[in-house]
């Protein structure tokens, strides 16, 4: 099976809901995964638009994620003040 990623807000063709965007309260979409390779030792996640109207925009990445990590949570990464 290979990696597959996905999230329960957002849907294939769709627009991203206005509460993961700057529009709205800019937090990041909770995010699920499986299907990674038996070896894989962390993960890398880079967000990026391909589309946009200026060209790829970049929007954010993390890395060094660990291997038994399935997902991340909505607004994962964000400091809270």
């Amino acid at each position: 099976m290979p990696l597959a990623i996905t999230s329960p807000v957002l849907e294939h063709g769709g627009t991203i809901p206005t509460r993961h965007s700057r529009d709205g309260e800019n937090l990041s979409p909770p995010l699920e995964w499986h299907g990674a390779p038996r070896d894989t030792r962390s993960f890398v996640l880079v967000v990026d638009d391909p589309d946009a109207p200026s060209g790829t925009f970049f929007h954010w990445a993390m890395y060094d994620i660990s291997s038994d990590t399935a997902g991340l949570p909505e607004g994962a990464g964000r400091e809270h003040v």
